[in-house]
């Protein structure tokens, strides 16, 4: 809401989670989503009879259909699998290394920058291998995207008890990367004197200039770093590979590749993280309504589909539940709703939001009708 008095009911839940070392965020699934889709990136990809009929074609025609699943059971299955046997850290290490593979790709996944890999290891090392695999096989076999809950919640404990949040997360350290992209535009008159003179080895710099011929923005110029000369630019789709010459020169050097010259240059500082094997990973997704609020179709189908084993999905997914050491049968995934009230009751006169609202006490439970009575 645009007046400041006013707050979501989710940012409510949000905030009352983060006084538990919970990181929270609203995001309606999508996190998750993201998470599942990057993972069964080849699955889907496959190529079966009559999915693709063209190559900017995001998703495969029986996408969403109950098809999707068994036209790919074989190969999904074992990815599955795969990801359910993860330790947290090996869960996040596949998600960088299907992030790093396909970034950029058209597909399901809505790429949101390359620092968009952090949350997405955190996210899957918080909630689990199980988890990850149950959530991605159910999206995969019933197509049912709509309905997950309101808010994704994700706690990482050290042995000494710190909860760790999103911003202090250690990155890995990449220290002394380098990548190579190509050195383009060079038939540019203001680059071909500069591009003819290249020799393999030579120092070159990266520098940020504006646009020539009246173009608004910027662009990396490559420079050589003899003559001052310009050779050329960083195309669109490798500035974001290689260092930014944002504040300084970026030195680099002059490779001669097969298709032409390439810069080889610092890679952007480490946007990956590190998941420590001792630290503890907790993920919850919650639903948030406010107190007079329900449940709608949807919703209650993924509530009961995680966490009343008996509840007929229509297909068998093994990672949605496990024994739980007496006889019976755990859920995985830890789901459940909330509600949120105002303090001192309803402020007459407030549209749009909620003005000092509080998670009700009596409300944090998991599936069944009483989360949504009014």
């Amino acid at each position: 809401p645009t007046n400041q008095r006013l707050e979501l009911v989710e940012s409510v839940a949000g905030r009352a989670a983060g006084k538990e070392g919970w990181n929270s965020w609203h995001d309606e699934g999508a996190t998750l989503r993201t998470v599942a889709y990057l993972l069964l990136w080849d699955q889907a990809r496959a190529p079966v009879a009559d999915a693709f009929h063209a190559p900017f074609q995001a998703a495969p025609c029986d996408w969403g259909t109950l098809d999707f699943y068994e036209r790919r059971r074989a190969s999904m299955d074992a990815r599955l699998a795969e990801i359910a046997a993860c330790s947290p850290t090996e869960l996040a290490a596949l998600v960088r290394e299907a992030f790093d593979a396909h970034y950029g790709e058209v597909g399901l996944v809505p790429w949101r920058g390359r620092e968009a890999v952090a949350r997405l290891q955190i996210t899957a090392a918080c909630f689990g291998g199980k988890a990850v695999a149950g959530i991605a096989l159910h999206l995969a076999a019933t197509g049912l995207r709509s309905g997950m809950p309101d808010n994704t919640n994700v706690r990482a404990t050290t042995p000494a008890g710190e909860h760790i949040k999103l911003e202090d997360w250690p990155l890995a350290d990449d220290a002394g990367a380098t990548v190579r992209v190509a050195v383009a535009q060079t038939q540019l008159r203001h680059c071909v004197q500069g591009a003819s003179g290249l020799e393999d080895g030579a120092a070159l710099e990266l520098r940020l200039e504006a646009n020539h011929r009246c173009v608004k923005g910027v662009s990396f110029a490559i420079h050589d770093a003899a003559t001052g000369d310009q050779c050329g630019y960083v195309q669109n789709a490798d500035m974001d590979r290689v260092r930014a010459p944002s504040t300084s020169v970026v030195a680099g050097t002059a490779i001669r590749g097969d298709g032409g010259w390439l810069i080889e240059a610092p890679a952007p500082a480490p946007r990956h993280v590190v998941v420590p094997a001792d630290w503890t990973y907790e993920g919850k997704i919650v639903e948030v309504k406010s107190k007079n609020d329900s449940l709608w179709a949807e919703q209650r189908m993924w509530i009961r589909a995680c966490t009343e084993p008996d509840y007929d999905i229509g297909y068998e997914n093994p990672y949605l539940f496990e024994d739980d050491g007496e006889g019976g049968r755990i859920g995985t995934v830890d789901i459940s709703t909330t509600k949120v009230a105002e303090k001192g009751g309803r402020k007459k006169g407030v549209a749009g939001g909620h003005m000092g609202m509080e998670p009700m006490e009596l409300d944090a439970v998991a599936g069944g009708d009483a989360a949504a009575e009014d």
